[in-house]
């Protein structure tokens, strides 16, 4: 029983996150597929794009399309042209880019007043009357709750004609112990599941050891 209550405080305590998405695809890209996906993740933070696009690479196992870190392609100490950039893409196999870029921030914010008091009392006699008096001492605490809430864009370009393929938008909300990294895991999995459901990447096939 004690465990199972130490569970149960873990996965309330944990941090978790949650995305809906929206996506189009153009129509010249319908019938494309694409089998090797650079993931290019537009955060200034070394450490969250890092990270992006390390939760990019996790959720494309459920696809036969292999995803590949910008940081191991696009170095962060070069600027390129697009020429440069479309040309090196091409050399290493890469048929598609997926642009992820932030679009806006903010939290919900929430507060709970807790009061608790003691009370103390007294009686005293006048005559047969028994009379009772006493005094309430209370405090107050107010909890403050934030909860992440991120909107993000995301653009797929087709290498080969350098044209955006595929368009998405997505609002992700996580709960009050939601960290960066819970809410682009949800974002990565939301999306990875939007390009397969528009046809753009394959999935692992049932009987895939993979």
């Amino acid at each position: 029983m004690r465990r199972f209550a130490l569970l149960l405080v873990v996965i309330l305590l944990s941090g978790c996150a949650s995305t809906k998405m929206r996506s189009f695809v153009d129509p010249d890209f319908r019938d494309k597929v694409y089998d090797r996906i650079l993931i290019a993740a537009m955060y200034a933070d070394l450490e969250q794009r890092e990270t992006t696009e390390a939760k990019f690479v996790d959720a494309f196992e459920e696809s036969v399309a292999e995803c590949v870190p910008s940081m191991t392609i696009m170095l962060p100490t070069r600027k390129y042209t697009d020429d440069q950039l479309f040309s090196l893409l091409s050399d290493r196999n890469v048929d598609a880019v997926l642009f992820v870029w932030q679009t806006d921030y903010y939290e919900d914010v929430s507060s709970t007043t807790t009061t608790s008091g003691t009370l103390s009392a007294n009686t005293f006699y006048y005559g047969q009357t028994a009379n009772t008096y006493g005094t309430m001492q209370s405090t107050s605490r107010t909890r403050e709750t934030r909860k992440p809430r991120v909107r993000h864009e995301l653009n797929l370009y087709d290498v080969d004609t350098r044209r955006m393929a595929w368009l998405a938008t997505s609002f992700t909300r996580g709960n009050a112990y939601a960290r960066f990294k819970h809410l682009v895991e949800s974002l990565a999995e939301d999306a990875v599941d939007a390009l397969l459901d528009d046809g753009l990447i394959l999935p692992v096939p049932s009987d895939s050891s993979r």
